[in-house]
């Protein structure tokens, strides 16, 4: 692991040198307070560290993770203890704080090709479980941990979960499998017009005057495609 300065310089004071196997995951940058959190992981660890280099949290007990966990994070202003979050192969989730105290919480079981996200969906500001795996997404509440809503799919589906929030109450989660693109909202329900024709990973966003929303996607065909999201 490599530290650059904006100008593509090594910075002096770096400290941290190898991984014990291949970064498997995206460099995350999270701060609480005055704290910075440098995460990764690599096919067996994660790795929280400070602006150094050196490790900032280390868990109390080794955490096997999933296939593709993400590392999530949530400070103290969200009604709850600073802390990460990630899941192991068969689903269950852990919560690490910041004193590498852990937390098991186990919703169901799944396989080791689940996707995971750690957000709001429900509006309560307390971040739920959502969960992926083969046809289905279900979402789990942060609060009282019963199950919000659950979604089958009518194929398997290949691609993560992507979060969408139009509004405090208004959070859609969207997804693919080989050619068609799905999205799901709040309450558990696929919105209307979809699944629409496309492959791979999408995104929302408002591309003009107009302020409407417009989702964007490729296809299999060569195009890219744009749709007008309601």
């Amino acid at each position: 692991m490599y530290l650059y300065g904006k100008e593509g310089n090594i910075i002096d004071g770096w400290v941290f040198n190898k991984t014990k196997n291949t970064v498997t995951g995206k460099i995350n940058h999270f701060v609480n307070k005055d704290k910075d959190y440098i995460v990764f992981r690599d096919k067996s660890d994660i790795y929280i560290l400070n602006r150094r280099g050196e490790r900032r949290v280390k868990p109390e007990a080794n955490i096997q993770l999933s296939k593709n966990s993400e590392i999530f994070f949530v400070d103290e202003s969200n009604n709850s203890k600073a802390h990460f979050s990630v899941t192991n192969p068969s689903g269950t989730v852990y919560s690490i704080f910041e004193n590498g105290k852990i937390i098991k919480i186990e919703l169901k079981q799944f396989t080791n090709n689940h996707f995971y996200k750690y957000v709001d969906v429900n509006g309560d500001k307390i971040p739920d479980y959502i969960f992926t795996d083969k046809n289905q997404t279900e979402a789990y509440s942060g609060k009282d941990k019963k199950r919000i809503y659950s979604y089958s799919y009518d194929e398997n589906l290949i691609n993560d979960l992507s979060v969408y929030q139009f509004s405090n109450t208004d959070t859609r989660l969207g997804t693919s499998s080989k050619n068609k693109i799905y999205l799901i909202n709040s309450k558990g329900r696929l919105c209307k017009g979809f699944p629409l024709t496309g492959s791979g990973l999408f995104s929302i966003a408002v591309f003009d005057e107009s302020n409407q929303y417009s989702l964007i996607v490729g296809n299999k065909d060569n195009y890219i495609y744009k749709y007008q999201i309601k």
